[in-house]
């Protein structure tokens, strides 16, 4: 159902894309390689991964005891068959049941032949602090960055632009298709340039001018820069003279630069 409506909405509404279209492809070593870094040291630390590695490869006696196994075989597959499409870190929640069931086992067994040499309750507590103290750390040091305001730019550009564009104005949002400078700016528009809405750098300068233009032809009337993407006058900067020699900059600040494309400084000229 939610798929039927996200596609609806898709045929519908600008930019007309179905997120999580062409998901379903084969990618390079590299790519993979990147996943299963990202799921290790953040998704589930590497003393979890250890221990969902070995629970897995302990023997099953119960009646239905590999249903975890072939949970693991699906994921794999799943991972590789839409290896474009299976990037972000939300899909591989779906790893943490298999990752429990594993590592549970492992504790359990590892509990069960420490019990033989000492009481039970010992055993617990020892098996305990050995496997939730350094995973407490480990996850610790994985979500602390997490925790970092890095959206406060975006914060700021949007209050700005809530501030100085009309409430039917269109902006135009170079924010490599996150929400938030348009959510906090309470404003419709593009994510500029369209190639960024998938985490793509731009071609180059002419290509950011060709788009910047078009989207002012359909009706854009504010382009919106972070400090994250500030570095694009660097990396682009014929962009960054055309930007100068059209059009005015009516905010700067160290976090954000917007940019008025209503031709304003043309007709300061005339």
């Amino acid at each position: 159902m939610w798929y039927t409506h996200a596609y609806l909405i898709s045929i519908t509404h600008y930019p007309y894309h179905f997120l999580g279209e062409g998901g379903l492809a084969l990618m390079d070593v590299a790519w993979y390689t990147d996943i299963l870094k990202m799921t290790i040291h953040w998704s589930f630390t590497p003393l979890v991964v250890t221990a969902m590695l070995l629970g897995s490869l302990l023997p099953v006696r119960a009646p239905f005891g590999r249903v975890f196994h072939w949970w693991l075989v699906a994921i794999l597959l799943f991972t590789v068959m839409a290896g474009r499409g299976s990037a972000h870190p939300w899909y591989q929640l779906p790893w943490v049941p298999v990752a429990a069931a594993f590592t549970g086992m492992l504790l359990d067994t590892v509990a069960r032949q420490l019990a033989r040499w000492v009481a039970v309750k010992t055993a617990l507590v020892t098996i305990s602090l050995l496997f939730f103290l350094p995973f407490t750390a480990l996850s610790y040091l994985a979500l602390k960055p997490l925790y970092h305001p890095w959206a406060i730019p975006l914060w700021q550009a949007g209050q700005a632009l809530e501030q100085l564009v009309p409430p039917n104005g269109l902006i135009l949002a170079a924010g490599y298709g996150d929400p938030s400078l348009l959510y906090y700016s309470r404003r419709k528009g593009w994510h500029f340039p369209e190639m960024s809405w998938h985490g793509h750098h731009p071609l180059d300068s002419q290509y950011l001018i060709r788009e910047l233009e078009s989207r002012r032809e359909e009706g854009a009337s504010y382009l919106i820069l972070t400090r994250y993407t500030f570095w694009w006058f660097d990396t682009y900067p014929a962009f960054q003279a055309h930007l100068d020699a059209q059009y005015r900059r009516v905010r700067e600040t160290e976090a954000y630069l917007i940019v008025d494309l209503t031709g304003a400084k043309a007709e300061e000229r005339e």
